[in-house]
């Protein structure tokens, strides 16, 4: 048949309406189709000797395809989107037009009905290795339908099993897409297959399911066939199915094989065996561990010689962490302590589940952190069971552990701690505090007595001048823009202590081509600063000069903030320009509040016009003796509590203190400048 002339009579039939279709209900289908004899080469007679009553017509079909669009329709009043009936519909013309042009052999292996294949094939044998139009042959379509008896029959009437010198093997893919093990098993034992000269070599991914337990017959079964298997397969085999959840089917079986097997195969790659069996292992630490509850997982690894632990403290932390956040997995503290001695190995031999034994007092750190932070007890289990591992206080103080392992890390001792450590103890606090499981004040007194353990264990954690307004940037820019915790109470109430009073104005740079700070620290950090209004008014309170640092940071300001609240942080952007300069008088010229220099993305334009405009109208107008007052006030109460020997004091305490009446003091203590 030629091209066109195929292509012809497709449109043609899909041009046919429904009621076309219907209408040749006393007609023969297999007579009547476009692809007679001197088409497909097969005798006149053989090609129409089937009859409609011998298979389900075309009719019958595409009845079948609308009433399961229809019974697929919600029950009520709503209705199907037209695009959900066109995609449908489109699916079942594409069958249907399959079946009307395939040979009546095709046809029947597609219905599944081996006795009906068996009469065709008795009558003529030559059948059995006829190519449909598409490429397939019958044995392919009953491998794709899963058809177990099909299959036997046509291997036993003769069909094509000699792959030696082919390309691909239809069938086998066929199998392997599949979840029947039996069927695939059967494939590979009857075809002869030459795997070495395949252009095809996905058969191993091919082979995985959702179903894990059917992926590791599968994988047991090409093993068994010397399918050429590649250690690059293998490492994407492991980067795909560890991202599965612990909860899939046989997931921890497949794992454990996928190791053994490779050990078994590539003991000569080291390094890249190394690297997958620790993540292997760091998988079944951290969410298969908490998902049983148990450590049964990591002792068959270990049994197996294919356990690989964590090298360094921050790897372990990273594992741990997910013991107790994003949610919490373990909730009974019987449950949480066998857990905490399990990784201890406590009365177990040998003690190998973290073999270095001075990393070991830090790496129970982190899991009582990950399990019973923020309890008032926590610290107490991490001596408890430090102890009955037998370490003494020196061993597990907090400080040695970290200066320890400091060489180890890319960070210093106070960055570890605070990039690594505090967020993940206050991002379990806050969690703690919105489930509602503690109240607010008792998770506050849990993140304090949290850092006064770790200032008193090691003065290096400490925030100190001078440079505590960067340290504060950086803190902000641990958490991700899309992160709520810095503006949560308890992120505030860390900051408030431990942070801000430090600041001094003098170490500030608002120009930052004069910062030490990281541009995209800085960004991070300004998104937060700018979307928490509550952390915003709180940094100004305590510094202008840092306030104003961050908001003429203009080409950072997220665009998605409307236009009111613009005008909001242009009003604290004045009120900060003016009381951390040593003039009170409100400048004319925009470049002298925001030294910026000039940018050309359009959204940075954007503001800068926003912001000229609304200045222009702000300065044309004018303002009252209140407003003169309120600046000079706040300017002098600034300028009294910027020594740097002394904590900084918020500006809002101070005018509290003042003996003004509660509204004068309200007026004072906002820090836009109304008119």
């Amino acid at each position: 048949m030629t091209l066109k002339y195929f292509q012809n009579t497709i449109v043609q039939f899909s041009s046919k309406k429904t009621t076309e279709l219907q209408s040749n209900h006393d007609h023969d289908e297999w007579s009547s189709g476009p692809f007679r004899s001197n088409n497909l080469e097969v005798d006149d007679h053989q090609y129409t000797k089937y009859r409609s009553s011998d298979l389900v017509p075309i009719k019958e079909l595409w009845k079948t395809g609308i009433a399961k669009c229809q019974s697929t329709a919600p029950i009520g009043p709503q209705k199907i989107h037209p695009v959900v009936i066109e995609c449908n519909l489109s699916n079942n013309i594409h069958t249907l037009l399959a079946m009307e042009f395939a040979h009546t052999i095709f046809r029947v292996a597609l219905s599944g009905d081996p006795s009906m294949l068996l009469r065709i094939l008795s009558e003529d044998p030559g059948l059995v290795n006829l190519p449909d139009f598409d490429g397939k042959d019958a044995l392919t379509i009953s491998v794709e339908k899963s058809d177990y008896e099909s299959f036997n029959l046509l291997i036993s009437a003769g069909a094509e099993t000699d792959y030696r010198c082919a390309d691909d093997v239809p069938p086998l893919v066929a199998a392997l897409s599949q979840d029947n093990v039996k069927l695939t098993a059967n494939v590979l034992d009857a075809l002869d297959i030459n795997f070495l000269r395949l252009r095809r070599d996905r058969y191993w991914i091919l082979a995985l399911h959702t179903d894990l337990s059917i992926s590791l017959a599968y994988f047991k079964l090409l093993k068994a066939h010397a399918v050429p298997y590649m250690l690059s397969e293998f490492e994407e085999i492991c980067a795909i199915v560890l991202e599965k959840e612990p909860s899939i089917i046989g997931i921890e079986e497949f794992l454990i094989y996928l190791g053994s097997d490779a050990v078994e195969r590539w003991s000569i790659h080291q390094e890249e065996l190394s690297l997958c069996l620790m993540r292997i292992s760091s998988y079944f630490l951290r969410k298969v561990v908490p998902f049983s509850q148990n450590f049964s997982c990591i002792h068959r690894l270990q049994k197996l010689g294919l356990y690989t632990p964590p090298s360094s403290a921050r790897t372990w932390l990273q594992v741990l962490s997910q013991w107790g956040f994003p949610k919490i997995c373990i909730e009974q503290p019987e449950v949480q302590k066998q857990l905490i001695w399990n990784l201890a190995d406590i009365d177990r031999s040998p003690k190998n589940t973290v073999p270095d034994r001075c990393l070991l007092p830090l790496v129970l750190y982190f899991a009582v952190l990950a399990l019973r932070f923020p309890y008032t007890d926590w610290i107490d289990c991490w001596r408890e069971v430090c102890s009955k591992a037998n370490f003494n206080e020196h061993e597990y103080n907090l400080g040695t552990l970290l200066e320890l392992h400091s060489v180890r890390q890319s960070k210093s001792v106070f960055d570890f701690f605070w990039h690594n450590i505090f967020t993940f103890a206050i991002s379990r606090a806050v969690l703690y505090t919105n489930l509602k499981l503690f109240p607010l004040n008792d998770t506050q007194w849990s993140i304090d007595k949290f850092l006064n353990h770790a200032y008193r264990e090691c003065q290096l954690l400490q925030p100190l001048p001078p440079g505590n307004h960067e340290k504060l940037i950086y803190l902000l820019s641990y958490f991700p823009a899309s992160n709520n915790i810095p503006g949560h109470e308890i992120f505030m109430s860390v900051v408030y202590q431990h942070f801000l009073p430090l600041i001094s104005d003098d170490d500030i740079e608002c120009s930052n081509s004069c910062s030490n700070v990281n541009p995209n620290v800085l960004m991070t950090a300004t998104v937060h600063v700018l979307h928490q209004y509550c952390l915003l008014n709180l940094i100004v309170n305590f510094s202008a000069k840092l306030g104003l640092k961050f908001l003429s940071n203009i080409q950072d300001w997220p665009r998605s903030i409307s236009t009111d609240y613009k005008i909001k942080l242009f009003n604290i952007l004045i009120a900060c320009y003016v009381e951390s300069s040593r003039h009170t008088k409100v400048p004319r010229n925009i470049s002298q509040i925001l030294p910026l220099r000039q940018m050309g993305c359009d959204h940075s334009s954007y503001l800068n016009n926003l912001v000229n405009d609304w200045l222009s109208k702000w300065l044309s107008e004018p303002k009252r003796l209140s407003l003169w007052s309120k600046v000079t006030i706040r300017t002098c109460l600034r300028r009294s509590t910027q020594h740097r020997s002394f904590p900084k004091q918020p500006v809002n305490e101070l005018i509290r203190r003042l003996p003004l009446a509660p509204m004068l003091q309200e007026y004072l203590i906002d820090n836009e400048y109304l008119k």
